[in-house]
C-alpha cells in the first residue's frame, strides 16, 4: 500500500496489480481559519500541503478544479505531516491546510474543517494492496491466506470499537483522553471509509486516473483492467467466510 503516484506510475508498463481497497473513501479534508466562508474564498491564500503528488496536495487541488479556482491563484506551502499543516493554520501562517479530519475534536475556536473530502471527493480511493505478477501466480496460496487475514483483522477492528481506540492510542502513544481515535473510529463507521470485502471500485480507479493525469503524475492513460487483478480477493473472501 502507498501512493497512487508512486504505484500507479510503477504499475505503467511495469507487472504490478491492484488487487484490492481497504479504505476506499478519504477521511481527510481542508481546514481553515474560521475567516474562509467557503472554498471559493481560497482564491489568492496559502494552503498548506505535503510534497507534491501526494495526498495532501491532491487532495488541495480536486477541490480547487472543483470550484472552479486555477491552482495558479492559490498559494502553496509545502509542511511535513498533517499534525505540522494543523498547527500552521492554528498559528495564522497558512490560510488553509490539508490534513485528517481526526483533528476535528481538537480544533479551536479559529479554526475549522471547510471541506471533507467524503462531500469534494467521493471517488478519491485511499489505500489499496498491491502484488506483483509473480506473487499472484507463483505464490498464489499464500497471497490468498495473506488477504483473508486482512479481511479478518479490519472486520474485527470495525466490530470492537473499544479495541480499535484502545490499540490505537497505544500505537501513537496518545494521552488517555485524546479524542483523535474515538473520533476517527466513528468517521469510518459513518461514511463506511474502510471496508474488509477489499473491492476493487473501477469507477473509482477511472476517477483517480483523471485525476493523476490532470495534475501531471501520469503522463499517458492507463488501461486500468490490465492494472488489477481480483482473482485473489475473491478466494480470500472464500475463505474468510464471506
Amino acid at each position: 500500500m502507498t501512493r497512487w503516484r508512486s504505484r500507479l506510475a510503477a504499475s505503467n508498463g511495469a507487472d504490478i496489480k491492484l488487487i484490492g481497497c481497504y479504505w476506499p473513501l478519504l477521511t481527510y479534508g481542508i481546514f481553515s481559519k474560521a475567516s474562509i466562508a467557503n472554498p471559493q474564498d481560497l482564491k489568492g491564500k496559502v494552503m498548506a500541503i505535503s510534497s507534491p503528488g501526494a495526498l495532501p496536495d491532491l487532495l488541495a487541488r480536486a477541490v480547487l478544479e472543483k470550484n472552479d479556482i486555477p491552482s495558479s491563484e492559490v498559494r502553496f506551502a509545502i509542511m511535513g505531516s498533517d499534525a505540522d499543516r494543523f498547527r500552521a493554520v492554528m498559528a495564522g501562517v497558512v490560510d488553509a491546510a490539508a490534513a485528517s479530519t481526526e483533528f476535528v475534536p481538537i480544533a479551536p475556536a479559529g479554526v475549522k474543517l471547510l471541506v471533507h473530502a467524503h462531500d469534494a471527493v467521493p471517488n478519491y480511493v485511499r489505500l489499496c494492496l498491491y502484488a506483483s505478477g509473480k506473487t499472484i501466480t507463483q505464490r498464489r496460496d499464500l497471497l490468498v491466506r495473506f488477504l483473508a487475514a486482512q479481511m479478518a483483522g479490519v472486520r474485527h477492528a470495525l466490530n470492537n470499537r473499544d479495541d480499535a481506540i484502545r490499540l490505537a492510542k497505544e500505537m501513537t502513544e496518545a494521552k488517555v483522553d485524546d479524542p483523535r481515535a474515538a473520533y476517527i473510529y466513528d468517521e469510518v463507521i459513518r461514511y463506511a471509509a474502510v471496508t474488509p470485502d477489499m473491492p476493487i471500485p473501477m469507477d473509482k480507479l477511472a476517477w483517480m486516473r483523471e485525476l493523476l493525469t490532470k495534475t501531471g503524475n501520469l503522463t499517458k492513460p492507463l488501461d486500468i483492467t490490465k492494472l488489477t487483478d481480483d482473482g485473489p480477493r475473491a478466494k480470500a473472501l472464500e475463505l474468510a467466510g464471506k
